[in-house]
């Protein structure tokens, strides 16, 4: 059995019109939203093997905003093919990683198409929500569409634990 954890990044700001999609960072409530969620991580006693993110800057300073709140000490992987990444992308990346449990940060729509097309729940991930989803598997070169997810929780900043 794995693990697989899936954040969509913490709100970005838009104050910049000129600005790259891919520079921009958070705003004021997702340097708020970030840590608060990597708490919660710490409170749940999550502590993942594997942590990967995109390259975007609002994706990697959410992963790192998380794993400094979480007190997460493995390395971050930063992996630019998981900016804007279909759920194809996504799959492929995550078959490459090891370890038990995997935390991976990036966007929708393809963060949130590959966590339905694990569960087959309907989830739309909104900004700085988690997906936590188990599957029955021994290796994750083995997932696949066909993989049997189950969603184990599912958080948002606005829950109430």
């Amino acid at each position: 059995m794995k693990t697989l954890i899936l954040m969509r990044h913490a709100k970005s700001s838009w104050d910049n019109p000129h600005q790259a999609d891919h520079d921009r960072p958070l705003n004021q409530r997702g340097l708020r939203n970030a840590p608060e969620m990597g708490e919660r991580f710490a409170r749940h006693k999550i502590q993942p093997d594997t942590i990967v993110t995109s390259s975007a800057v609002r994706a990697e300073a959410t992963a790192r905003l998380v794993m400094e709140a979480a007190q997460w000490t493995e390395p971050l992987f930063v992996r630019p093919e998981l900016y804007h990444a279909t759920s194809s992308t996504w799959l492929a990346v995550v078959r490459e990683l090891s370890g038990e449990s995997i935390a991976a940060f990036g966007h929708n729509p393809g963060i949130s198409e590959f966590a339905n097309i694990l569960t087959r729940e309907g989830l739309s991930l909104s900004t700085a929500a988690v997906a936590i989803i188990e599957v029955g598997i021994d290796s994750w070169s083995e997932l696949s569409f066909d993989s049997d997810g189950r969603l184990i929780d599912l958080w948002t900043p606005r829950d109430d634990e």
